[in-house]
């Protein structure tokens, strides 16, 4: 998930990209993007309904 992130450079992701890509819920990945966020390890752009995960190398 980190990798697919960090591919998509300074676009980023939104969770439900995410979550398609992993073949889970919406709720359970934002719940793992989160956590992720708290760790370091990718950065949260909030831009209302266009908000993505940005892996840090490209933040």
């Amino acid at each position: 998930m980190l990798e697919a992130i960090k591919a998509t450079g300074t676009e980023g992701m939104k969770p439900s990209a995410v979550a398609e890509l992993v073949g889970k819920d919406r709720k359970t990945v934002r719940a793992a993007l989160q956590a992720a966020v708290e760790r370091g390890q990718l950065v949260y752009r909030d831009n209302g309904p266009h908000s993505v995960y940005v892996h840090p190398d490209h933040a």
